[in-house]
């Protein structure tokens, strides 16, 4: 990692962060949501894991809504139904979880093409693994992460890692096939994210991890994503339990480290970034800035000229965007009109209309965007649009 030595029922999501009716919010809620009190100046405070869980239990209350898709969602380029893929595996994983992480060795000759770049793979890799050091206990029934390797990657190679935090009534398996599928036995289909099938389509080269956080519940609990140290351990386990054909590598072989968080996933992209003990370089909040304010404020400052000037000119990227109907606008348009004063005109980026951006438009350090999409439409979308314009140089 660069410098590591020194490193997402049945109502539209008004009810996601507590916000009800007209205009998203609004001074109380805003207050609310960060803990506050007394009014928005705990908004100047200082991040902490207290902060993160009291935040927890306001939003929790709320029972984030199960949106719908967008019919303006855009397809893209899709891949097989990924989500089928590692159903198959959970509903084949022994009881004793720990036995999950083995694997044949001959499996990798099959994924590994000999013809192209040393170790490349010839197929996407999409494993499930059970961890000591998820979010959540280990549970059989659900994998702690999953890791999605893309085909053309180098399991040796440059490790650039993508960290995907899914919203509330969703899993880790869901959101990264194509298909709606239930996360649960007997319970209701929720809205896939196609994650895998975006990072297919950039012909991007990064590992993608999707932790699971709160399986197909109403609750942003982040768990000890909200504990210091918590995602360094996470990453640690996960990293070494990569099985052929991919590689076990180490924390300290991330060149670049991109957090994306979904909706109620904020809490534990606030923990990641401010506490989890690895650097972050890029932070994508989609329809997701419910409160934590002061810890992504925070996590902005630790490396204002990170953000570079000008252009393509940046080595950190905050991208914040927000919808009509997600509860967001109002904290990340109050974000927007403060990071102007952080760094030139060059490195900020505020569209307050729903125009689509071309690609040039992504090459600012801090950028927020308007979007027309659904809550649940930004995932299926910007995902792979950042993954493409990314940090990292694949």
């Amino acid at each position: 990692m660069k410098a590591l030595a020194g490193l997402a029922s049945a109502a539209a999501l008004w009810g996601c962060a507590g916000v009800s009716g007209g205009a998203p919010g609004s001074a109380a809620v805003d207050a609310a949501m960060d803990g506050d009190t007394e009014g928005p100046g705990a908004l100047d405070a200082g991040p902490g894991a207290g902060g993160i869980a009291a935040e927890a239990a306001v939003h929790d209350a709320t029972k984030e809504a199960d949106p719908l898709r967008s019919a303006a969602t855009p397809d893209g380029s899709l891949a097989a139904d990924t989500a089928a893929d590692v159903a198959v595996e959970i509903a084949s994983a022994p009881a004793d979880a720990d036995a999950v992480a083995t694997a044949e060795v001959a499996d990798a000759a099959n994924a590994l093409d000999a013809s192209g770049p040393k170790g490349a793979l010839a197929q996407p890799v999409t494993q499930p693994m059970w961890l000591t050091s998820g979010a959540f206990a280990k549970n059989a029934a659900y994998p702690s992460a999953i890791a999605f390797a893309p085909a053309g990657w180098q399991p040796a190679g440059p490790l650039h890692v993508v960290v995907y935090l899914h919203g509330h009534y969703n899993c880790a398996t869901n959101v990264l096939g194509d298909a709606d599928t239930t996360c649960k036995a007997g319970g209701s289909k929720r809205p896939a994210s196609k994650l895998a099938s975006q990072f297919t389509a950039t012909g991007k080269k990064a590992l993608l991890l999707v932790p699971e956080v709160k399986v197909d519940e109403g609750n942003s609990d982040p768990g000890a994503f909200g504990k210091a140290g918590g995602f360094k351990a996470f990453l640690a386990e996960a990293l070494a339990a990569l099985k052929p054909p991919l590689l076990p590598r180490k924390v300290d072989d991330v060149a670049t480290l991109a957090v994306v968080s979904h909706s109620g996933g904020y809490l534990a992209a606030a923990g990641i970034a401010t506490q989890g003990g690895v650097q972050v370089d890029e932070l994508w909040l989609l329809d997701s800035l419910y409160g934590a304010y002061p810890s992504f404020v925070a996590w902005a400052k630790q490396g204002l000229a990170g953000f570079g000037g000008t252009g393509p000119d940046w080595q950190r990227r905050l991208f914040v965007v927000y919808t009509d109907g997600g509860g967001t606008a109002g904290l990340s348009k109050q974000l927007a009109a403060e990071a102007k004063a952080w760094v030139p005109a060059g490195a900020w980026l505020h569209d307050q209309t729903t125009a689509t951006w071309a690609e040039v438009d992504y090459d600012h350090g801090l950028l927020f965007k308007h979007s027309g999409l659904s809550h649940h439409a930004v995932t299926t979308y910007y995902v792979g649009k950042l993954v493409a314009s990314g940090l990292a140089p694949y």
